[in-house]
C-alpha cells in the first residue's frame, strides 16, 4: 500500500512538473491571443494579392481588399470599412464576415510584438548579410539584430530541437529576403516555435523560397513577390503587398513540444516503476 502512495506521489509530480514546464515557456514568450487565429491579417491599409493562395484565415480591418486572384481556405474576417474587389475567380472557402471589430486582435498582435521586443537577448548581432547559423539553447532564445538580409540564396538558419523557440528582434533595417534567401529550421525547430519581430524597416521578400515563422511588422509595410512560401503567418501595420505566394498557416504557439513532455513523464514514470520493484 506505502508502494502504492508513493507510485501515486510520482506521478502526480511528474504531470505536475510537466505541465509547470509547460506553463514557464508560455510565460517567458509573447501570445499573440486572438490574432494567431489568422494566417494573413493587415490592420492599417490595404491589402492587393495577386496569385495568392492562403491556407488558413484571413483578417482585414480597414483600406481596400484586392483579391486578383486570391485563394482562402478558412474565413475572411473584415472591419466594417474594407471595400472587396475579388476577380479572377478568387473565393473564400470558410466564408466572409463583415462587419467583425478586429480590435482585440489588433491590440493582441501589438502587445506581442512590444513584449517580444521588451525580452533581454540571447544572442545579439548587427546586419546579418551572409549565410549565418543560430544555435539555439533548448528552450527561449532572443535574438536581436538590426537587419536580417543574407544574400544570394544564404540562409538563417536556426539550429536546435522541438523545445527551442526563438524569437527574432529586427531593428531599423527590416528584413529583406531575395533570390532563394531564407530563414531555415534545423534540427527539429517547428515554425510554431518561430516569431520574426520587425521593429523598424519593412518586410521584403523575393524570390525568397520557403520562409519559416510568423512576422510581424507592427507599424510597416510588407512587400512579398514571386514563389515565395511562408510556413507560419504574415500580420502587419501597413500595406501589404503580395504577388505568386503561398501562405501555409502555422499559428506561433510558444510552449514545449508535446513529445518533449510526454518523454519527460515516461521518464519519470520509468523511475517511479524502478523505485516500486526495489522497495517490494
Amino acid at each position: 500500500m506505502r508502494t502504492f502512495r508513493t507510485s501515486l506521489i510520482c506521478v502526480a509530480a511528474a504531470v505536475f512538473l510537466c505541465g509547470g514546464l509547460a506553463q514557464s515557456f508560455a510565460d517567458s514568450a509573447p501570445s499573440l491571443g486572438q490574432a494567431s487565429q489568422y494566417a494573413l491579417f493587415g490592420w492599417s491599409g490595404s491589402v492587393s494579392l495577386i496569385d495568392v493562395s492562403v491556407t488558413g484565415n484571413y483578417a482585414q480591418v480597414s483600406g481596400v481588399m484586392t483579391f486578383n486572384p486570391a485563394f482562402v481556405t478558412g474565413k475572411a474576417d473584415l472591419g466594417t470599412s474594407v471595400l472587396q474587389i475579388l476577380t479572377g475567380g478568387s473565393h473564400i472557402d470558410g466564408g466572409t464576415n463583415q462587419p467583425v471589430n478586429l480590435t482585440q486582435a489588433v491590440t493582441d498582435a501589438q502587445n506581442a510584438s512590444a513584449a517580444a521586443a521588451a525580452l533581454t537577448p540571447t544572442q545579439t548581432f548587427g546586419n546579418i548579410t551572409s549565410g549565418l547559423t543560430i544555435n539555439g539553447n533548448g528552450g527561449l532564445n532572443v535574438i536581436s539584430c538590426t537587419q536580417i538580409a543574407p544574400q544570394l540564396g544564404a540562409a538563417l538558419t536556426l539550429q536546435g530541437n522541438a523545445n527551442d523557440i526563438f524569437i527574432l528582434n529586427v531593428g531599423i533595417n527590416g528584413v529583406s529576403l531575395v533570390t532563394g534567401a531564407a530563414i531555415s529550421l534545423a534540427g527539429g525547430v517547428t515554425p510554431d516555435h518561430v516569431l520574426v519581430n520587425i521593429l523598424g524597416g519593412v518586410l521584403s521578400i523575393n524570390q525568397g523560397g520557403v520562409q519559416n515563422g510568423t512576422f510581424i511588422i507592427p507599424s510597416g509595410p510588407a512587400t512579398i513577390d514571386r514563389g515565395t512560401v511562408i510556413n507560419g503567418a504574415v500580420m502587419a501595420g501597413g500595406v501589404i503587398s503580395m504577388k505568386h505566394t503561398i501562405i501555409n498557416e502555422v499559428p506561433f504557439i510558444p510552449e514545449p513540444s508535446s513529445a518533449i513532455l510526454v518523454a519527460m513523464g515516461i521518464g519519470l514514470l520509468g523511475l517511479v516503476r524502478r523505485r516500486s520493484t526495489s522497495t517490494s
